[in-house]
């Protein structure tokens, strides 16, 4: 495990051929903590908290363009509403700082840019977490363009307690991280979603009432049915 953190840069996923920079931020050079990174591009890895999200946000490339501006810049992020260190276009290797006030609740989530998919119907990026976050772990926010014109947004994600604090608070954790995708959902394009907010934060599976939305967590145990198709 030692020998992958030691040399982050040989396992990063870069789909657009550009040299990776890294952003100046809070922690200049921190390395991940975790070990398969790339994992939400692929079958995510065993013994974590599994997440899939989707929304089927319209039609149309204009619709596409505006979604994939949204995401390739940190928006979902910043709607969502986390104080986005940087709001550069996303780049691999980038470093980035996110802050969310929940109520009482703080938290500080220092991560960098996995990889980035820059194809023409597919847009998007995975970022994972460094030292300091407290959860260790890898997301992915990809929006695509099916060839019947849809626009779909896909949330992919994989985590687990990294500090003593988010061992401790681990369901309100998961209670907070099914309100924060429902948000990265509405975040990606108008109209905002409607749902059962209590609903939505403490089910594992819920869809919204008109069917175009759905987030799904899972347990550990439950690693298989979060396997890539």
């Amino acid at each position: 495990m030692w020998s992958l953190l030691s040399d982050p840069e040989k396992f990063l996923m870069i789909r657009k051929k550009s040299a990776p920079k890294v952003v100046s931020g809070i922690r200049g050079s921190n390395f991940f903590n975790y070990a398969e990174l790339g994992a939400t591009a692929r079958d995510l890895p065993p013994g974590y908290e599994y997440l899939f999200a989707s929304r089927r946000v319209g039609y149309g490339q204009v619709l596409f363009d505006e979604c994939s501006k949204t995401v390739l810049t940190w928006g979902i992020q910043s709607g969502a509403g986390f104080r986005v260190a940087h709001r550069h276009p996303v780049q691999a290797n980038q470093e980035n700082y996110l802050g969310l006030h929940f109520g009482l609740f703080r938290t500080a989530a220092p991560c960098r840019v996995v990889y980035v998919i820059d194809e023409p119907s597919r847009k998007g990026f995975a970022y994972g977490t460094v030292g300091g976050h407290p959860e260790s772990g890898e997301e992915s926010f990809i929006v695509e363009l099916k060839p019947d014109g849809t626009v779909v947004f896909e949330i992919r994600a994989f985590s687990r307690p990294a500090r003593w604090f988010a061992r401790l608070g681990s369901l309100f954790i998961r209670f907070l991280q099914q309100h924060v995708t429902w948000k990265y959902l509405d975040a990606i394009h108008e109209p905002v979603l409607r749902r059962n907010f209590v609903l939505a934060a403490t089910k594992r599976s819920y869809s919204s009432p008109n069917g175009e939305a759905k987030v799904i967590t899972g347990s550990p145990k439950m690693h298989s049915l979060f396997e890539k198709k």
